[in-house]
């Protein structure tokens, strides 16, 4: 089995998901700091945020990672998207 068994149309269309669905978390806290950049103090309140987010997101992943199973998946996301969009509002 070499490189070339996994080299299918699935596999490619499950790497850009892969890659789309990590790209915002990955950039959310680059927008952070980009949004308070203009304010006094505005490169340590994006860095303060950014910490914030990045601990939120270690802290509610496992929780949100136990509550998951695959028959209640849906819910389980649409909670964890909810919860993180409230927060972003509440920015």
């Amino acid at each position: 089995m070499g490189y070339s068994a996994v080299r299918s149309w699935g596999v490619v269309r499950w790497g850009f998901v892969a890659v789309g669905a990590r790209m915002p978390v990955a950039a959310a806290p680059l927008a952070l700091v980009f949004l308070v950049r203009e304010r006094p103090g505005g490169y340590v309140l994006g860095a303060a945020l950014a910490a914030a987010y990045v601990v939120g997101e270690i802290v509610g992943a496992p929780v949100l990672g136990m509550r998951i199973r695959a028959e209640r998946a849906r819910g389980a996301m649409a909670v964890g998207l909810g919860v993180g969009g409230l927060a972003f509002a509440g920015l």
